[in-house]
């Protein structure tokens, strides 16, 4: 990148940035964006001290001056690193495979003091000064933060995180003090004369400070008028005045005044110039032709090893290793996850035909199918039994593969189902031992509870009474994504059992008691997922890239073979004309009135004058708004919600789902199938799991361990024609840079979780304000949820979109307080049960249903608003997102669109976001977004004003996609008619 290809950004306010004093009291290093920056104790311009990607965060200053310590996210994991002040040199402390957090001086300046989860909870340990070993200090059943000593080294402080938190005081002589300010506190820091404490610390969203006198034990709250204090700890420049961050700012505190002055800071980050959003491959994005069916599902091996069985297009389907696939299934609902009785002549599977997602039993012979356990709706994964008694299966929440579910084993014969294990977050498929003695499924197995991420690795649950427990083949490091990571055991005598790790296939052996061995063999390089052995455990098959491939129990290759049969998309045809009495096209401003838009087959020809008398095919909206059709540009699917799911979003004129973080071939299933027509759906705009490292929280989070695998998610991006490709919370900034180069290589868009330096190395968009951060705070929104202008300035000066997801911190909620209607509409009465809709209801009133903005200090959407607008007043490209199914499928956007009017921003821009400034984030800015010549025809129609009550926009009376109209009558009663539950 050449000098011209940079802008220059000044940066003059940080969110959640960091400051320690130097000794001589007279500069200060900051941590700002993740980058460690030098600055005069009276302020002005900061000097660069580490350049982007190494995360810098929480400095101090070494007792000498010589020194800041600082602690840094790289490789993976959290490392104290030094920087040499003199030299202008980093090196790293500590290198082990776990995390490594909040470091301190010790007076004398030979010791660092600092927590890591090395045995679990985090506790405390020191490092010398000149590297070495670190050595145990202090270790706890519970998690412990912010260790410092004392001025005099003869006191130690920290926070005991147990319970709500306490700041507790340790003596030489073994003399305890432990105190809780009111709030759950962080980052203590003593005074020069080791008198005081300073704390921050948090109650309901409120970020406070308070002084605790240690010879009375009493607390002094320090109430500065709804201050935004940092959570970081305080520079004393003497016993009655700090240094702390606030407010965007670095501020010097008077104690015995009560006032505070600020100090004042430029900081000048680079950031590429004249960003041009991805556009899409015209193979991903204009495909009329016939596709090979990439999207299988939970591919499972016969028992003889000759076939496979699978769901695609929303069916099941049977295929032999030489052959065309065999139709199993052919209704209009959406079955998955089909597997094998041991005979080979039954398949269980889960089919959404009564409106849940049930257990069904298909008989390959006779062509039977019949239900079995009714009663346990939302099920996913049936397993059966070696010995063809029992089926295994998880029922989920609501919130289906991206929330809770619990391990069932139903009788097949009497229907007779029983939990066997209290819920799990999000697990993967479960799998019986061949002697039916117990079932393994991949769970996550927490590191530590200050924070949520932790490995994935096989739960293991006896059916003889023992207590479950974890197993893991792999050591300390995890598994797969849990979505089609295994484990599947073999039938064979060495008792392996099968699974992905580093995104390949490995095996390992089976104990007699059921652990697994930590001695791993890996079977193949390729990405694989879905390992299923045949009953004899000579043969095992993998899906990779769409490819089926067969292997012999050493990991030979014996063939390879794919999907057989095609899918092409539906579109309309023929010239028709939709006649607007109003039409707002997304692009210009206000309405166009009385106008003919000429469709030809899935496009716009021309938008023209309406004529009376025209030839062809007319339908009349001139009582009617017509706009572009919506994106929802942030949503987590999954294909057993059912058939409803697509109807579900064009009911609501949601024509585009952008879909940061799916199962790959279960978004494929979902793309193919509303594509094709097989079932109604809007368009899909999908990727894989999400890129992230070796310590991951969700079922759908893809650990990615090094830039060999990442080449291999690259190829398999290619070959599995993603959409997009997001990278989420512990993914290492230096992945991210090579996954920035390799993704602008593909021609598709990527987004992040993270701001900076993600907008340096080339992601065009940014996921949530309020997003979660691997940090435990965020740098891009405060704990009042207020963005500073460091995060304003970065997203406008780069042209990187921003989808906020206002809905998911409040917003949808308060909206539905606001706004009875939202509950009240037609299409969520037509298209939820009505025990869904309840539970809506009480989660609203449980939400604070009906609060008004501004109540207890400002509410969490209230601050994220104000960012918003302040984003697109200074040019910045906000589009809009829900989250869902964190909040509802298809009302939440409405409610996104709301929130942001109630905000300041026009209904006009408003719709924007969720048509042009939408379309172009993802890449098909050419292609949708608005209503022009040579675009697709995407477009709703909607009843009211829109551009001056945006509630209007909910008023939907059809929708269309690709030249294809879809009235709101029908998708509310159901292309097919599902019935109620």
């Amino acid at each position: 990148m050449g000098a011209s290809d940079i802008e220059w950004v000044h940066i003059e306010e940080g969110t959640n940035h960091a400051v320690s004093l130097s000794p001589d009291g007279t500069q200060l290093a900051m941590a700002l964006q993740g980058r460690l920056w030098g600055l005069p104790v009276e302020g002005g311009d900061a000097e660069p001290w580490t350049g982007p990607g190494l995360d810098v965060l929480e400095p101090d200053w070494s007792p000498d001056g010589e020194k800041v310590v600082f602690y840094s996210y790289v490789d993976h994991y959290f490392q104290l690193m030094l920087f040499d002040v003199k030299m202008g040199k980093t090196v790293a402390l500590t290198r082990a495979k776990f995390d490594h957090r909040e470091p301190s001086w010790s007076p004398d300046g030979e010791w660092i003091y600092f927590v890591t989860d090395r045995s679990g909870p985090y506790d405390m340990w020191r490092i010398s000064a000149e590297g070495g070993d670190p050595e145990p200090v202090l270790e706890s059943t519970s998690d412990l933060g912010y260790p410092v000593l004392s001025p005099d080294g003869e006191s130690l402080a920290y926070v005991d995180f147990s319970g709500g938190g306490s700041v507790v005081v340790r003596s030489e002589e073994g003399e305890v003090l432990r105190s809780d300010p009111g709030g759950r506190p962080v980052a203590p820091s003593w005074s020069p004369d080791g008198s005081k404490i300073h704390v921050t610390y948090y109650r309901r969203g409120i970020s406070e400070s308070a002084i605790l006198n240690l010879s009375t034990g009493a607390w002094t709250r320090l109430d500065r008028g709804g201050q935004d204090l940092f959570p970081f700890r305080a520079s004393w420049l003497s016993n009655e005045e700090l240094i702390v961050t606030a407010d965007g700012k670095i501020q010097n505190v008077d104690l015995t005044e009560g006032v505070h002055s600020d100090i004042p800071f430029r900081a000048l980050f680079a950031i590429p110039g004249s960003r041009e959003l991805s556009r899409m491959p015209e193979r991903v994005r204009d495909r009329m032709e016939e596709q090979t069916v990439r999207g299988i599902v939970s591919p499972e091996i016969s028992p003889d090893g000759q076939s496979i069985a699978f769901a695609a297009l929303g069916d099941i389907w049977v295929q032999d290793r030489t052959g065309d696939p065999r139709q199993v299934t052919q209704t209009p609902w959406v079955e998955l996850d089909p597997d094998w009785s041991p005979d080979g002549r039954k398949l269980a599977y889960a089919s959404d035909q009564h409106g849940a997602m049930q257990l069904h039993v298909h008989d390959l012979e006779t062509g039977d199918t019949h239900r079995v356990a009714p009663e346990l709706e939302r099920i996913s994964s049936p397993a059966w039994s070696w010995s063809g008694e029992w089926i295994a299966l998880l029922v989920h929440t609501r919130l289906n593969g991206w929330g809770g579910a619990t391990l069932y084993r139903v009788h097949v014969e009497s229907g007779e189902a029983e939990a066997l294990h209290p819920p799990l977050f999000s697990p993967g498929e479960p799998a019986w031992t061949p002697d039916d003695q117990a079932i393994g499924l991949l769970a996550l197995d927490r590191q530590n509870g200050r924070y949520r991420e932790g490995t994935n690795r096989i739960r293991m649950i006896p059916m003889d009474g023992r207590d479950p427990f974890f197993a893991s083949p792999t050591g300390d490091e995890t598994l797969g994504m849990r979505s089609g990571s295994g484990p599947a055991w073999s039938g064979r005598s060495d008792h392996t059992v099968a699974f992905i790790y580093k995104g390949g296939l490995w095996k390992s052996r089976v104990e007699p008691d059921g652990t697994v061995g930590s001695d791993p063999v890996r079977l193949s390089d390729a990405l694989a997922s879905s390992p299923s052995w045949s009953r004899d455990g000579e043969t095992l098959l993998v899906l990779s890239s769409g490819r089926f491939r067969w292997l012999t129990a050493d990991g030979q290759q014996i063939a390879e073979t794919e999907p057989a049969w095609v899918w092409q998309p539906e579109i309309g045809q023929g010239r028709r004309v939709v006649r607007a009495g109003r039409l707002f096209n997304g692009v210009d401003h206000g309405y166009q009135r009385n106008v003919d838009i000429v469709i030809e087959g899935d496009r716009i020809v021309r938008v023209e004058p309406a004529r009376p008398g025209r030839e062809e095919p007319v339908l009349d909206a001139s009582d009617f708004v017509v706009m572009p059709g919506l994106f929802d540009m942030h949503t987590h699917q999954h294909s057993m919600e059912g058939e409803r799911l697509g109807r579900q979003w064009l009911s609501y004129g949601i024509t585009s789902v952008r879909e940061p973080g799916s199962d790959p071939y279960d978004g494929l299933e979902r793309k193919e199938s509303w594509s094709s027509g097989t079932r109604p759906g809007p368009r899909l705009f999908t990727t894989g799991g999400l890129m992230d490292g070796t310590r991951v929280y969700y079922g759908l989070a893809n650990p990615v361990f090094d830039s060999v695998q990442l080449e291999k998610e690259l190829d398999r991006a290619r070959d599995l024609t993603f959409d997009l490709m997001k990278s989420y919370v512990r993914f290492p900034d230096s992945l991210q840079q090579k996954l920035s180069r390799g993704v602008n290589e593909l021609g598709i868009p990527l987004s992040s979780h993270e701001l900076y330096p993600a907008v340096w190395f080339g992601a065009e968009s940014v996921e949530h304000l309020r997003g979660t951060s691997r940090r435990g705070y965020s740098l891009k929104q405060s704990a009042r949820n207020r963005s500073y202008q460091d995060v304003v300035s970065l997203l406008a000066r780069s042209g990187m979109s921003v989808t906020p997801t206002v809905v998911m911190h409040g917003g949808y909620w308060l909206m539905a307080g606001k706004y009875p209607e939202l509950l009240d509409h037609p299409q969520l009465n037509s298209l939820w049960a009505k025990s869904e809709i309840d539970d809506l209801r009480e989660r609203a009133a449980a939400s604070g249903y009906g609060r008004r903005f501004g109540d207890e200090g400002e509410t969490e959407p209230g601050a994220i608003q104000d960012a918003i607008v302040r984003i697109a007043d200074a040019g910045g490209v906000v589009t809009a997102g829900t989250d869902a199914p964190f909040v509802p499928f298809g009302s939440s956007l409405h409610a996104e669109l709301w929130l942001y009017v109630d905000a300041g921003m026009t209904p006009e821009e408003a719709l924007q976001s969720a048509t042009i400034h939408a379309a172009r984030a993802s890449g098909v800015g050419d292609k949708l977004g608005s209503i022009e010549a040579n675009k697709w025809a995407d477009l709703v129609v909607v009843d009211g004003d829109p551009l001056s009550n945006i509630r209007d926009a909910l008023n939907v009376r059809g929708v269309m996609k690709g030249g294809i109209w879809m009235p709101a009558d029908s998708l509310f009663e159901g292309k097919y008619g599902v019935p109620e539950p």
